[in-house]
């Protein structure tokens, strides 16, 4: 924590008697017990560096008080930290408008007002993972172990086509660096071993660039990545992406849908017609239901193009979502998530063997807690599941993941 914040964080432990100051009965009547205590969970943030949260915490509080004088001078230095200056003045200015602040309070708004609000130091995150695990099905093996093709005859699968389980070791790292107040760069690296199926060991490296542009009311990010995966110690797929989002700001919590669109070409050096570009559409739509507990909801639209001789062609259909973020008591923190595809091929599958058109409903199921150990330390567990159902019988399986990480993190 720089000298600046620790200033600041001091008068945010100190922000409770603030908040008595600036609504003694002289100036407004007294808050309702539960301002009171959401104030405190958000100074207990405040006091972790937990700023996102904080500023989650302040904006819940002030959709019940609107004028709550702490919350507003708290939130005008957190979205100054952040590099929204218009934000902050207009908070300063309600602060102004509503109270008769104290001269010691005065000082602190004109201080604010005057600053740029630009962040001038450059801010370099990492963080290193070893993990353990299992999973059910490392080659997404079939279900079935025979079927019938289209001519009549049976097909039997070898061994090779069915689902191959093994316990795994994965280590990962990643690093991000800020640049200025609106674009961030990064890269991640994994690695995977599975004991019982070394074939399908992977590694993997991405990097990438994202900017954002903040508005009064709304906030528009992009993001543009590369990334290159092996699988078995050969290069499997190589893809180059770029997503475009659009969220409220905070304070906009009667406008909770946003968009975002996402492309990404992918290709596949040593399996010849598997190119693709895939494009999705999504309508988010957020949900703080209170507190500790936000949802994301989605829906939209995916269009996956074959740019070889793909077996079945194109493909499109619609893509669910939904997520659940949890905290608990500042140390826990619970995710659930859901998606599901509904995707239809346009031509028959592999004719007159499999003459088909490709139909699948996919889902993925995942839950996680962490639970952090110490400043830079956390554990990690999530379990995962896949479900395929697919009108073509080989591509139908199912998959179960358990993991537990160890996440060790840092920056200057």
């Amino acid at each position: 924590m720089t000298k600046e914040e620790a200033r600041w964080a001091k008068i945010s432990i100190a922000g409770f008697s603030l908040f008595w100051i600036l609504n003694s009965p002289l100036v407004r009547a007294q808050q309702p017990v539960a301002s009171d205590a959401a104030y405190e969970q958000a100074q207990e943030s405040l006091r972790k560096d937990d700023f996102p949260l904080a500023i989650e915490q302040l904006e819940a509080l002030r959709l019940r008080d609107k004028n709550h004088a702490g919350a507003l001078l708290d939130l005008a230095y957190l979205y100054c930290r952040a590099g929204q200056k218009p934000r902050v003045d207009e908070l300063l200015l309600t602060l102004e408008a509503e109270f008769s602040p104290p001269p010691r309070i005065m000082d602190l708004i004109r201080e604010l007002h005057q600053r740029d609000c630009s962040v001038s130091q450059r801010r370099t995150k990492w963080g290193v993972a070893v993990a353990l695990g299992r999973d059910s099905n490392v080659n997404q093996g079939s279900l079935v172990k025979s079927f019938p093709l289209s001519s009549g005859l049976n097909l039997e699968l070898t061994d090779d086509f069915l689902p191959k389980s093994s316990p795994f070791f994965s280590l990962s790292a990643y690093v991000s660096h800020v640049l200025d107040n609106n674009n961030l760069v990064y890269g991640a690296l994994l690695a995977q071993q599975y004991p019982a199926a070394s074939s399908f060991d992977l590694a993997g490296f991405s990097a990438g660039h994202m900017r954002v542009f903040p508005g009064r009311d709304w906030l528009v990010s992009t993001d543009t990545n590369a990334t290159m995966r092996t699988l078995g110690n050969a290069l499997y797929y190589e893809a180059l992406s770029g997503s475009f989002q659009v969220t409220p700001a905070t304070h906009q919590a009667d406008r909770p849908f946003g968009f975002d669109m996402r492309v990404v070409y992918a290709h596949y050096p040593t399996r010849v017609g598997l190119d693709n570009l895939e494009a999705t559409f999504l309508i988010p739509y957020r949900r703080q239901i209170s507190d500790k507990l936000n949802a994301r909801f989605s829906a939209g639209w995916m269009i996956d193009k074959a740019l070889g001789s793909r077996p079945g062609g194109n493909r499109t259909g619609e893509v669910f979502g939904a997520e659940f973020f949890y905290q608990y008591s500042g140390v826990w923190n619970f995710h659930a998530g859901w998606v599901g595809k509904r995707l239809k091929g346009e031509e028959p599958y592999a004719p007159p063997l499999l003459a088909m058109v490709r139909e699948q409903r996919q889902q993925f199921t995942s839950v996680a807690a962490d639970r952090r150990l110490t400043g830079n330390s956390l554990l990690r567990v999530e379990l995962q599941r896949s479900d395929n159902a697919d009108t073509v019988p080989i591509y139908r399986y199912k998959s179960n993941y358990v993991v537990v990480s160890w996440v060790w993190e840092g920056g200057k």
